[in-house]
């Protein structure tokens, strides 16, 4: 099921009727949200391979369009951005797949071709802004952290690939600004959280990595 909750100061409230995902099983294994115009949109991919966008009111979820197969047939990671006036979907998952997707109000459309990971399987995805360039970083489970430049047409890897700080990062990435910094952070499955800076030739390691607070394990998934 999906569902939407108004988030208020004393805590959560279900907002209108959960809805059944596309697919079966509709389990839901990532969501991510952005905006659609003034539309504030959702994206979810669904354990059974499809990829759904939702319309997002205060009343509750309606589905936009048909549900798109993802193009390994199962899609575990989404992120959403804007490239321009353009809002798009980025999806990785177990074939280590890359894929763009363009958001209309009528659904979804991949964006040129899927492309593959280098380290293949997709755990985590993320979208940010490297000045006017749309970027996202991905983290397979090979221990790979993976730069793209992200264009309407499709994405493009960005400088080479790097190896996550303990070997393996298994599920979390975020990407956000330090000043006029544009960096990523990500988890690794021993509980190690790295710190990345983002330039137009790719990813480099800032300073050492720290152990999680909570010590290793796939909180991040």
């Amino acid at each position: 099921m999906v569902a939407l909750w108004r988030i208020g100061a004393d805590g959560l409230a279900l907002a209108g009727d959960s809805q059944p995902g596309p697919g079966d099983p509709v389990a839901a294994v990532a969501v991510a949200v952005g905006q659609l115009g003034n539309q504030t949109v959702a994206v979810t991919a669904g354990a059974d391979g499809t990829v759904a966008l939702w319309r997002i009111g205060a009343d509750g979820l309606a589905l936009a369009g048909d549900p798109q197969p993802g193009p390994d047939g199962k899609v575990r990671a989404v992120a959403v951005g804007q490239v321009g006036d353009q809002t798009v979907a980025i999806t990785g998952g177990p074939g280590g797949t890359v894929a763009l997707w363009r958001i209309g109000q009528d659904g979804l459309a991949l964006a040129g071709d899927p492309q593959p990971g280098p380290g293949g399987e997709v755990w985590a995805v993320a979208v940010g802004q490297l000045g006017e360039q749309t970027v996202a970083v991905t983290a397979e489970v090979s221990g790979t952290v993976a730069l793209w430049r992200v264009g309407v047409d499709g994405l493009v890897l960005a400088g080479d690939p790097q190896p996550g700080p303990d070997g393996v990062v298994w599920a979390a990435v975020a990407v956000g600004q330090l000043g006029e910094q544009t960096v990523a952070v990500t988890g690794g499955s021993d509980g190690t959280v790295a710190l990345w800076r983002i330039g137009q030739d790719g990813l480099a390691l800032a300073g050492d990595p720290q152990p999680g607070a909570g010590g290793g394990g796939r909180a991040g998934r």
